[in-house]
């Protein structure tokens, strides 16, 4: 899967629907190395996280995002990342895609 215009402009619908800020991808997909099983790991920073919607707006972009790219979506938002080895290795592979 390449991260065209079009995989862009459906990451920003989705950011616009969901109240994200800023959303990157990493992993397999960023590195260009996926294949046909791969799933899109994508780090979230959402705008006003209000813990009353947040499940909702989680979820909701969880969901919509595997409908519009066919695949099984990981998400994650930057207060999930303890570990200081996997917060490396993801900032390694870090791609923006709307900000």
């Amino acid at each position: 899967m390449l991260i065209d215009d079009r995989f862009k402009a459906n990451a920003h619908d989705l950011c616009k629907q969901f109240g994200i800020s800023r959303l990157y991808v990493f992993g397999s997909i960023a590195r260009g190395e996926e294949t046909h099983r791969s799933d899109i790991d994508f780090l979230a920073e959402f705008d006003t996280p209000s813990p009353a919607t947040m499940p909702e707006r989680y979820l909701g972009f969880i969901e919509e995002a595997q409908k519009r790219f066919d695949r099984p979506v990981q998400l994650m938002t930057p207060r999930m990342i303890r570990n200081p080895h996997l917060k490396r290795s993801i900032e390694r592979d870090l791609t923006v895609i709307h900000e």
